[in-house]
């Protein structure tokens, strides 16, 4: 039987079993390098399409406004080769994030369940990662993970759409019952969506924990995620309070780097440059650290709230 553990004791598990596979560190940097080539690749084709279409046929920023607002513009035909081609660049974007984190996942699985139950486990025991191991994994649980980046997009785009509608029905109200009116509908609307959005995006890093487990699916991790959270709310609230807390420390700590360079090297610009690089290339390295912390305790909590039938 599996020990319930708590979120000190999840985040604990968590740093053994990235220490121990340390290499997922190189595997998802590969990941988020590749998915901000490919999302590039994929804008920029048709950003300079709609540029030489606006450039053609409007004289001023208000008349590019109301051309890009014109369906005509849209059905040009460089403009549809181009989001034809943003659209493939895109799922493959999407594909090649999902491989590595299905990989990395497994890995983070794998740890979590040779290190055995407890919340203190020698460090060692977590020690799972091979490449060819990765890759295994990653070829594994790939399917599971593209349809569940769709799945994810489509609820972002909801929650989108709702601050929108939240946004409109504010704006609406405000010109009919008064500016008091629409702002106290806007912030009062806010915070109970604020909460919303957070609740699902712990139920979304519980359901990708889940995602590495034999039997799970894009569809039914999200009703695993949702069973863990609901059981462990505080818990699940603390670890993110814990990850939010230790990125804003990670900031702070390069702030005065950074203000040094803005002020001391303002006119020594390869100085200037050299500063700004290593501090996004520290920024990236302890972003990526504590991405897969976060990642691995929640699959730490996952497992422990709901075992594998195995």
């Amino acid at each position: 039987m599996v020990q319930r553990l708590s979120a000190l004791d999840a985040l604990g598990r968590a740093l053994a079993n990235v220490r121990a596979n340390w290499e997922l560190l190189l595997a998802q940097a590969a990941a988020t390098v590749a998915l901000a080539a490919l999302l590039v690749a994929s804008l920029l084709p048709l950003g300079i399409a709609l540029g030489w279409t606006l450039a053609g046929l409007a004289g001023s920023p208000a008349e590019a406004l109301s051309q890009l607002a014109d369906p005509a513009t849209w059905l040009s035909a460089g403009v549809l080769a181009a989001l034809a081609g943003a659209t493939l660049l895109g799922t493959l974007a999407i594909a090649v994030y999902a491989w590595f984190q299905a990989g990395i996942f497994g890995v983070l699985a794998a740890g979590d369940r040779q290190a055995g139950s407890g919340p203190r486990r020698p460090w060692a025991l977590y020690r799972t990662f091979g490449w060819s191991d990765l890759a295994g994994w990653a070829g594994h649980g790939f399917w599971r993970f593209f349809g569940w980046y769709h799945l994810y997009l489509l609820i972002v785009t909801g929650a989108m759409a709702l601050f929108g509608a939240l946004l409109l029905a504010a704006v609406l109200v405000g010109r009919s019952q008064g500016v008091a009116a629409g702002f106290g509908l806007g912030c009062g609307g806010l915070l109970p969506l604020l909460f919303l959005l957070l609740y699902v995006s712990l139920v979304a890093a519980a359901a990708k924990a889940d995602l590495a487990r034999d039997g799970s699916g894009a569809a039914s991790s999200w009703r695993r995620g949702g069973r863990v959270v609901a059981r462990r709310l505080g818990a699940s609230l603390l670890l993110f309070v814990l990850l939010l807390a230790a990125s804003t420390a990670a900031s702070m700590l390069l702030l005065p780097l950074q203000l040094l360079s803005e002020l001391g090297l303002g006119e020594q610009l390869g100085a200037y440059l050299a500063v700004q690089l290593v501090v996004a290339a520290v920024q990236t390295v302890l972003g990526t650290l504590l991405g897969l912390v976060y990642g691995a305790a929640f699959v730490a909590l996952v497992r422990a709230e709901l075992p594998d039938p195995a």
